[in-house]
């Protein structure tokens, strides 16, 4: 017996279900505002306005600061511009070394989020901070393997830290959407 179903409605009174897009209207919202912003994210980023004395600017604490740390292991450094000088090894800092994109993708994923204004601008600054302080870690042990195991320096430069920094703006956006989507009373910190 074959059993031909015209309509919705009859499809309902068979017991049939109705397929549904599985993903919300705020959910295809979300997504859209994603993508949006890292379009305009991207745009930006190939743009000659990146190339600014600001940005090198900004490329050049980043190797003074790394510069400082290394220094703080025994190491004897100098830094020039963007680059951090050893005898042992250097580092050139260049754009893509400054963790603007995984920060860049975690503040757009933060942003489409569906949820109130107020609960993501901690979220934004704290892992924010928390991405551009492990960037500092990053590439501090990029120093360390290129001293120690060069032959393995681009190889963890160009396919480990890079994987870890999407798995990790990944996690720090669903910690947060964690944090941010708990009722306003269940929040440290927060009393009703």
């Amino acid at each position: 017996m074959r059993l031909e179903i015209r309509s919705i409605a009859q499809a309902e009174a068979h017991g049939a279900e109705r397929w549904r897009f599985p993903i919300s209207a705020r959910g295809v919202r979300a997504i859209v505002v994603f993508v949006v912003l890292m379009g305009l994210f991207y745009g930006f980023v190939h743009t000659p306005a990146n190339e600014t004395t600001a940005f090198r600017s900004y490329l050049a604490l980043i190797a003074r600061v790394v510069g400082g740390i290394i220094g703080l292991f025994g190491y004897e450094t100098s830094v020039t511009e963007t680059i951090v000088h050893t005898p042992q090894f250097s580092l050139e800092i260049v754009r893509g070394c400054d963790a603007i994109e995984p920060a860049a993708t975690y503040i757009a994923a933060v942003l489409a989020s569906p949820v109130g204004v107020w609960p993501k601008l901690p979220g934004i600054l704290i892992g924010t901070a928390a991405i551009m302080l492990i960037n500092l870690v990053r590439i501090v042990s990029l120093f360390f393997v290129g001293v120690y195991y060069p032959s393995a320096f681009n190889m963890i430069h160009e396919a480990v830290w890079q994987a870890a920094f999407v798995v990790l703006a990944i996690v720090f956006w669903a910690v947060w959407v964690q944090w941010a989507t708990r009722p306003e009373r269940q929040r440290p910190g927060v009393h009703v």
